[in-house]
């Protein structure tokens, strides 16, 4: 608790802890990274609907990428060897070359949408109906922290 900066009301204690969220008895505070004057978003327990959780994201391609990325370089490796040391038709070299050139070319889509796309999550959204919503996101699918904070939350304001 100490590298954040919050304070507790009398009477307020702490009852679910995570980097990235803590539930009190009367409050939800998210998102301590975010830069700004507060630095962190806040509400009260009883002004939050029932949260919603999603998986988000895309999973990772990269094994299959760096495979037919491989099969599609072998692929042209065998036609340029067959080419430079075999007499042999060009219609089959042309089709050596267009299918590693595919094979290659899907696998280097696979390797850089890894890359570039966004990693799975589980998204917890908690909507206030007068401020905009706590959004907390927890790496993977089906996160089980992301399931224990809506456990928590529920139990807290039960204690309201």
């Amino acid at each position: 608790m100490s590298e954040r900066s919050f304070s507790l009301q009398p009477n307020e204690r702490v009852v679910f802890e995570l980097p990235q969220v803590i539930v009190t008895t009367e409050r939800l505070m998210a998102n301590f990274s975010r830069s700004g004057s507060r630095g962190h978003d806040e509400a009260l327990l009883g002004d939050l609907a029932t949260p919603q959780q999603k998986n988000g994201g895309q999973r990772s391609r990269m094994h299959e990428g760096v495979r037919f990325s491989g099969a599609g370089l072998g692929l042209l490796a065998i036609e340029i060897v067959l080419e430079s040391s075999m007499d042999i038709d060009g219609r089959i070299a042309a089709l050596l070359f267009a299918g590693g050139a595919i094979v290659a070319l899907v696998g280097f889509y696979f390797v850089l949408g890894t890359l570039a796309g966004v990693k799975p999550n589980t998204t917890v959204m908690f909507s206030r109906l007068d401020h905009k919503d706590i959004i907390v996101a927890f790496p993977g699918w089906n996160n089980p922290d992301a399931e224990e904070l809506t456990r928590q939350v529920a139990r807290a304001k039960r204690g309201l």
